[in-house]
């Protein structure tokens, strides 16, 4: 399965994990520009990295949104990571979705490339630092060139073939 990466680019504060931070309870992000799936791809799971921390630190608190062009997903929390100890604010990195987490959309290459996101404090009066969001689209090609089927039966019940 391949990858392509790409870290925000709507604010230079997001923009690489530098310890420079924007300061924001809800962000929303439009540009990774750096995304670069083929199309004919199959896109198979979005994961999104978050550096940053919270004012009141807690893993469920903070959720990520994705936007395939058509709607924002449903919130998902964090799958793993958590905060370095003794920082002010509580610092750390949370990860989100997964190479085979659709995030419950369905994705065109072009999609993928132009996906926007939106990240949201949900504990009351907390104040989140954000340092980066860098997004990884996971996807595979279609074979190209020859198919060989060592054995077995290809039925073929519509369509064509040209040769």
């Amino acid at each position: 399965m391949a990858t392509s990466t790409s870290y925000a680019q709507d604010n230079s504060a997001v923009s690489a994990v530098d310890g420079v931070t924007e300061r924001n309870a809800n962000l929303t992000l439009s540009s990774y520009t750096s995304l670069t799936v083929p199309s004919g791809a199959t896109v198979n799971g979005i994961t999104l990295t978050w550096t940053g921390g919270t004012t009141g630190w807690n893993e469920e608190d903070e959720v990520m949104f994705v936007n395939n062009g058509g709607g924002f997903s449903d919130p998902l929390s964090a799958t793993s990571g958590g905060v370095t100890e003794g920082s002010t604010p509580p610092f750390g990195i949370l990860i989100f979705g997964g190479s085979t987490n659709l995030w419950g959309l369905t994705w065109t290459p072009d999609q993928a490339n132009s996906i926007s996101t939106k990240f949201t404090v949900e504990g009351e009066g907390q104040t989140a630092y954000h340092d980066a969001f860098q997004i990884a689209i996971h996807y595979t090609l279609l074979p190209s060139g020859k198919i060989i089927i060592p054995s077995g039966l290809v039925k073929i019940s519509s369509g064509k073939i040209t040769l």
